[in-house]
C-alpha cells in the first residue's frame, strides 16, 4: 500500500500519513517538483502502472495504466512527461529486472502505443535539456548498449545529417545504475565490475528562425556520443544502490548496499575515498537534495541517515522511523503482516 507522508506533522497530534487508496506496488521515479510519481504493481494481475499526482495539497490523485513488467521509467524535467519501460510480447525477453518495450505517458494525452525495444532494458534517464532519454540494457544477453532517443518524436536520436548515425553505443560490462549529469554533456554507467563507463555528449541544436525565415524544423536536435572512457574504482564489484555527482562534476559518489561507507571518486586526483555511516549501517536505498549538499540514506540499522558531502563528508543526523503502528502512525499496519517494518525508499525532492 502507497502512503503520502507530511514530515512536518510528524511528532504532533496531526497524522503525517495518508493513503493513496488502492495505489500498490515499488516506487519507479519521481518527478523533479516532487509532485508526480511512479508506481509500479507486478504482484497482481493485470500488472498496473499508478501515475500519482500530489499537486493538490488536500485531494491526491492516481491514474491506473495497463504496463506489464515496468522496471524503470523517469520524468520530463517539466513533469509533463513519463517514460516507463515496460514489457511486450516480442523476441526481446523480459524479466524481474528489464523490460523489452517503451511507454510514453503524458498529462496532456493518452498512453501511447508501446515501442518495441532491441534489447533487455532496466535504465532509463532523461538528457538535462529535455531533447534526449537514454536507455541502457543487454542485446541478446551479452552486450551492453546505450541507445539515445528523441523526446520529440520516441525515435533513434542520431547525428547531424547528411549522413546520420545511429546512436547505439556499446558498453564495457552490464548496467546496474546509469546518470545524466548536470552539465548535460557527460553520461556515467556504473557497471557490474565495479567500473565507471564516462560519456561525452555533444549535442547541436535546431537552426534558429531568422527575419522573414522561418526555422527549418523544431525537431529533433541531433546528439553524438562520443566513446566512453573507462574510470576504475579499484573495488571489485558492488552492489550499487544510487550514483551521484558533485555540482561541479569533479566527484562521484557511489552508494552500495554491501558497503558501510558511500564510495567517493575523485577525477582531478583519480582517487577513491568513504563517508562512513554511523551504526555501522548499510544503504538500503538513498537519493540527494537539490543542492548536492546532502545524501539522504535509508539504512539497514532502520534510521533515516543525512551525510553531509561539505569538507570530504560526515554523516551528521541519524533520525529513527517509529515501526510502532497506532492511529497517527499507520505505515506499517498492512505491511508487511508479519515482521519489522523498514524503509526500503528514500527521495529528496522540493
Amino acid at each position: 500500500m502507497a502512503l503520502i507522508i507530511n514530515p512536518t506533522n510528524l511528532g504532533t497530534q496531526t497524522s503525517a500519513f495518508s493513503t493513496l487508496g488502492s495505489v500498490t506496488g515499488k516506487i519507479l521515479a519521481v518527478s523533479t517538483s516532487g509532485n508526480f510519481a511512479i508506481y509500479s504493481d507486478t504482484l497482481h494481475t493485470p500488472n498496473q502502472v499508478y501515475v500519482v499526482n500530489t499537486s493538490n495539497a488536500t485531494s491526491s490523485a492516481a491514474t491506473a495504466l495497463n504496463i506489464s513488467g515496468a522496471v524503470a521509467a523517469a520524468f520530463s524535467r517539466d513533469g509533463l512527461k513519463a517514460y516507463i519501460i515496460g514489457c511486450v510480447a516480442n523476441s526481446v525477453p523480459c524479466s524481474s529486472t528489464s523490460g523489452n518495450a517503451l511507454y510514453v505517458y503524458s498529462t496532456l494525452q493518452a498512453l501511447q502505443p508501446p515501442i518495441a525495444l532491441t534489447m533487455s532494458a532496466n535504465h532509463i534517464a532523461m538528457s538535462s535539456n529535455d531533447a534526449f532519454f537514454y536507455v541502457t540494457g543487454d542485446v541478446s544477453g551479452t552486450n551492453s548498449t546505450l541507445l539515445a532517443y528523441n523526446t520529440c518524436d520516441s525515435q533513434l536520436a542520431t547525428t547531424k545529417p547528411p549522413n546520420p548515425i545511429d546512436q547505439i553505443i556499446p558498453l564495457s560490462a552490464p548496467v546496474v545504475d546509469f546518470k545524466v549529469l548536470p552539465d548535460g554533456v557527460h553520461l556515467i554507467a556504473l557497471e557490474s565490475t565495479g567500473n565507471i563507463d564516462y560519456l561525452t555528449a555533444s549535442i547541436t541544436g535546431i537552426e534558429a528562425a531568422q527575419p522573414g525565415q522561418p526555422a527549418k524544423s523544431i525537431c529533433p536536435m541531433f546528439v553524438s556520443i562520443a566513446t566512453p572512457q573507462s574510470v576504475n574504482l579499484g573495488q571489485g564489484t558492488i552492489h550499487p544502490v544510487n550514483l551521484f555527482t558533485s555540482p561541479d562534476g569533479t566527484l562521484i559518489y557511489v552508494v552500495a548496499s554491501d558497503r558501510n561507507s558511500i564510495l567517493v571518486y575523485d577525477f582531478s586526483g583519480g582517487g577513491v575515498s568513504g563517508i562512513q555511516l554511523l551504526n555501522n549501517a548499510t544503504p538500503v536505498s538513498a537519493d540527494i537534495t537539490a543542492d548536492d549538499s546532502t545524501i539522504v540514506i535509508a539504512g539497514s540499522d532502520g534510521m533515516i541517515h543525512q551525510v553531509s558531502t561539505a569538507a570530504g563528508g560526515a554523516d551528521l543526523v541519524q533520525i529513527q522511523f517509529a515501526s510502532l503502528p497506532n492511529f497517527l502512525n499507520p505505515f506499517c499496519t498492512l505491511d508487511p503482516s508479519t515482521g519489522a517494518c523498514t524503509l526500503n525508499f528514500v527521495t529528496a525532492k522540493p
